[in-house]
């Protein structure tokens, strides 16, 4: 397939019937809702919650299951909250016996340390499982068109689930021949590409810390991914200190709810940004919270 937005329409179209429902998790991806509605499907938000870490809110989860619950999608790391799938929230998951969609497609950019998150959602052996993965962000090529999906779980329903997709993936043909070949050899090339991600998102976010500490705004705890997420004063919206930043300051962030962040006011930055121009954006950012209360 041309990339995971791909592989969630055709999972979507193996899972559901048109008016099913599939829960994915808020703040993430801000696509789900839009990819799930192209193909007739409810994309039903669940909470994660942060506490100095974010966590599954399980009770939330459970309340937005329904007879039409078709999967349960995560994201590990998460984007923009960068937070990984924890063994526990696993196997808690897994009793809900849906299939379950995992997008690890930022899983080797680790940020932090940590002995209790999942290596691999596909080290469940309870429930359907698919990992989503692509070039995009494991080579850093967005422009080398192609995604991936690799099947898990009880092996009577992997293979059922296998045929089905071959059904639909020769029916579309998407993915070009030659970018499919190449594959092993772009491979190679993107260990060193992904290798000099993670240091600048390393070096970034250790910028960022030092840059804000003592501050108004606040870096929340973040473990992988490209993206850091900051508190600020609920005396703007998060769109309002998006704008005003632009406008005022010449900076670009997205504002939370871009990401359905349920409180104001969040802030995500990208730590992909070149290390010169991000710290004096954080400089900028610094002054313009405390200019503004």
């Amino acid at each position: 397939m041309a990339s995971t937005s791909e592989a969630y329409s055709i999972l979507f179209k193996l899972l559901c019937d048109p008016g099913d429902e599939v829960l994915i998790p808020e703040p993430s991806y801000p696509l789900f809702e839009v990819l799930a509605a192209l193909e007739g499907v409810k994309a039903v938000g669940y909470q994660l919650e942060y506490d100095g870490a974010w966590h599954v809110n399980f009770e939330s989860l459970r309340a937005k299951l329904s007879a039409r619950s078709r999967a349960i999608v995560v994201v590990s790391p998460n984007n923009p909250t960068g937070s990984y799938l924890k063994q526990g929230e696993l196997s808690s998951i897994e009793s809900f016996g849906l299939p379950l969609i995992s997008d690890e497609v930022f899983w080797p950019y680790s940020l932090s340390e940590s002995k209790t998150r999942v290596t691999s959602a596909l080290s469940s052996a309870r429930v359907l499982v698919f990992v989503l993965d692509g070039l995009s962000k494991r080579c850093g090529l967005p422009h080398f068109k192609l995604g991936w999906v690799t099947l898990g779980g009880p092996a009577e329903l992997k293979e059922a689930a296998r045929h089905r997709l071959e059904l639909i993936n020769d029916s579309y043909l998407s993915a070009s021949t030659p970018v499919q070949l190449a594959l092993p050899r772009l491979l190679e090339i993107g260990s060193g590409i992904m290798g000099q991600i993670q240091q600048r998102c390393l070096e970034n976010l250790a910028q960022l810390e030092r840059e804000l500490v003592g501050s108004v705004i606040s870096p929340l705890f973040v473990e992988g991914g490209w993206s850091a997420t900051l508190r600020l004063p609920s005396t703007l919206s998060d769109e309002d200190w998006a704008l005003s930043l632009f406008h005022q300051r010449g900076v670009l962030v997205q504002p939370g709810w871009f990401y359905d962040f349920g409180r104001p006011s969040h802030l995500v930055v990208s730590l992909l940004t070149p290390s010169e121009p991000f710290q004096q954006a954080l400089q900028q950012l610094r002054l313009h919270a405390e200019a503004e209360l």
